[in-house]
């Protein structure tokens, strides 16, 4: 009797370590096939970087006030294709490399980053990101733009602007966070033609 129900228990704890293997098996095959379908969900089409003399809607002008040097706001604005139905937490990360100012002063690269939810399936999402006229005064304009999508702690999406380069310059500049600006705290609040997805706005202020 007692060798039946040994045997039993044996034969019960090898079938509990093959169910346990197979299902980290097919854990570890789903976290493979999760992120390469996150890389092909989400693609970056294009970066534009436009100089702004006014708000299209109010007619206010981005430059600074009398008695400075003359600066414009610059926006970057990146346009991006999603695949799944719906995402949340998607993180665009824009790593903006400024001209140099002055002699020997190197050049200084803006860092930043802003998430969105509720973004449905389309091919042509546009998300922006404004460098204010001071920063522009003091470090000078945009000169090289490198953007990245983020989604579920994944690199989605990576494109360069103005052109592609196999110089990692932005592993090679110290990062300034926080001087990049969302349209909500520019003169362009209400432009229209600025629309873009669902801003997490907490996300931003963490």
């Amino acid at each position: 009797m007692r060798g039946k129900i040994f045997f039993l228990l044996m034969m019960l704890l090898c079938f509990i370590g093959q169910f346990a293997g197979s299902v980290g098996f097919l854990h570890a095959q789903y976290t493979k096939v999760s992120k390469k379908q996150q890389r092909a969900d989400f693609g970056i089409r294009e970066i534009q970087v436009d100089r702004i003399r006014r708000s299209a809607e109010s007619g206010t002008l981005s430059a600074v006030e009398a008695g400075r040097a003359v600066s414009h706001w610059y926006r970057i604005t990146t346009v991006y294709s999603s695949r799944p139905e719906w995402s949340d937490g998607v993180v665009v990360k824009y790593y903006v490399l400024l001209e140099e100012k002055g002699q020997g002063e190197g050049n200084t690269m803006l860092v930043d980053e802003v998430e969105y939810d509720s973004i449905p399936k389309d091919s042509a999402h546009n998300a922006h990101i404004f460098v204010h006229p001071r920063t522009v005064e003091r470090y000078g304009k945009p000169q090289k733009v490198m953007v990245e999508i983020w989604h579920q702690g994944v690199r989605a999406a990576q494109e360069w602007w103005p052109n592609k380069s196999e110089e990692e310059w932005w592993v090679q500049h110290r990062p300034i966070q926080g001087s990049m600006k969302i349209k909500f705290f520019t003169p362009f609040v209400l432009d229209k033609n600025l629309e873009e997805e669902n801003i997490n706005i907490k996300s931003f202020f963490e």
